[in-house]
């Protein structure tokens, strides 16, 4: 866990110095578009912009999907978001997805289970 803090923490800052280098403007928030070449961003503290450009890059992440036949209540059941929290390791690990995500906590789980025996 201190590993992935500390990887997080890296990347995060790496981000930042280069959006602070090539001069990017972050704004955190819920967006719509008012037009073509304008943007209204209004933040969590009710705060409005309304930033005009030819172009944006809107990066809004995601988030992790469950259906609703899922055992989501399951005590070893956990997503994408909960798994980096488990307090102890598991042996073994089955994980349910072939997305990008998926694929990652495939491989890094069968790290897990080959040095945990």
């Amino acid at each position: 866990m201190s590993r992935l803090t500390m990887t997080l923490n890296h990347e995060v800052d790496v981000l930042e110095h280069q959006f602070a280098r090539n001069n990017v403007k972050t704004l955190f928030g819920v967006a719509k578009f008012v037009d073509t070449h304008r943007i209204e961003v209004t933040l969590e503290t009710g705060e409005i912009y309304i930033h005009e450009a030819a172009r944006f890059l809107i990066s809004v992440g995601t988030n992790p999907f469950r259906p609703p036949e899922s055992p989501s209540t399951a005590p070893t059941s956990f997503d994408s978001d909960e798994v980096i929290h488990v307090a102890k390791l598991p042996r073994s690990i089955a994980v349910i997805g072939a997305g990008v995500i998926g694929v990652e906590y495939a491989t890094i789980s069968a790290r897990w289970t080959s040095t945990s025996r």
